[in-house]
């Protein structure tokens, strides 16, 4: 496998923390910058921990702060919860995030052909990629775009919103929360995975997971995801919690892991995704292979390195 160059398009929440330390665990990845959408953290916030997290892993990589409104929200203890990351321990010192906004920074990368191509993983809502790749904008240097977001022939993970509840189940949060720049996105003929619900259904995190996790991880930011995943514990107990962002991550460099169809998608009010007779052609995740994620997942962090004190 050769190295892969991608833009990692984040929102910030406690799996998108996940995704972000297997991809810089990696020699074979190079992050170009990280971007910050509208979703679970709030931007400034998200931008700080991601900022934090690229410094842990040793790494200089620039962060380009996002909007911090859309049309709809997480609950605000889902926000709180990944604004401050209780009882995650990260540097002080880090790079600040950059002066430059993220969609204006996505707009000039995404067409800087010259600067070469390179790979999108959207793991929020889609604000920050729509206003780069929509309306006349040619995206000549976008490669690909691996999305986690949707839901197709599964029920939605949408329960409970300050303005919303999904009288239908069907939507996913990361679509809900911006369905305008979702079906600019998808209405795009920019090559698109899509990793929904349908998929990582297929993947929770169990307290079982997070038990074997804790105790096979030697590296920092092993350890660093180790203190994720038990802040993330009681929603995992519940059975709620899934590796939504990191499946999408495993699968931009294995695609194996998952099992795809090919079709359009239409995008409904509240952000529920249908397959569709008419428009761009998208892959989309239907199945994902469990075992063969958790190998790839952990391994990574076992590699020899130093612990971080406890």
């Amino acid at each position: 496998m050769g190295s892969v160059r991608c833009i990692v398009d984040t929102d910030a929440g406690p799996d998108d923390v996940m995704a972000l330390a297997w991809l810089l665990s990696r020699h074979d990845v190079i992050i170009e910058a990280i971007t910050i959408a509208y979703g679970l953290a709030h931007a400034w916030e998200g931008a700080i921990n991601m900022s934090r997290v690229v410094a842990l892993a040793g790494r200089d990589i620039p962060v380009y702060v996002g909007h911090d409104k859309a049309h709809a929200a997480f609950p605000d203890e889902l926000r709180m919860l990944s604004d401050t990351l209780p009882g995650v321990d990260l540097p002080s010192k880090f790079r600040a995030p950059e002066r430059e906004p993220a969609p204006q920074f996505l707009a000039r990368r995404l067409n800087d052909r010259a600067a070469g191509t390179i790979r999108v993983l959207a793991l929020g809502a889609l604000d920050n990629l729509a206003a780069a790749i929509g309306g006349e904008s040619s995206g000549a240097a976008l490669e690909d775009v691996i999305i986690m977001g949707g839901a197709f022939d599964v029920v939605g993970n949408v329960k409970n919103s300050d303005s919303f509840v999904s009288p239908t189940n069907t939507a996913e949060w990361n679509f809900f929360v911006d369905p305008p720049s979702t079906r600019t996105v998808l209405g795009t003929n920019v090559p698109t995975l899509v990793i929904p619900l349908d998929a990582t259904n297929d993947v929770p995190v169990t307290p079982q997971f997070i038990d074997h996790f804790q105790g096979a991880v030697v590296t920092p930011l092993g350890q660093m995801t180790g203190r994720v995943l038990q802040l993330i514990r009681p929603f995992a107990a519940r059975g709620i919690f899934f590796a939504w962002d990191p499946l999408a991550a495993v699968a931009m460099l294995y695609p194996e892991v998952i099992r795809t169809r090919v079709s359009a998608v239409s995008v409904l009010c509240d952000g529920t995704t249908r397959r569709a007779e008419e428009g761009p052609l998208k892959r989309i995740a239907f199945e994902a292979d469990r075992k063969l994620f958790t190998e790839l997942y952990l391994s990574e962090f076992t590699r020899s390195g130093v612990r971080l004190p406890t």
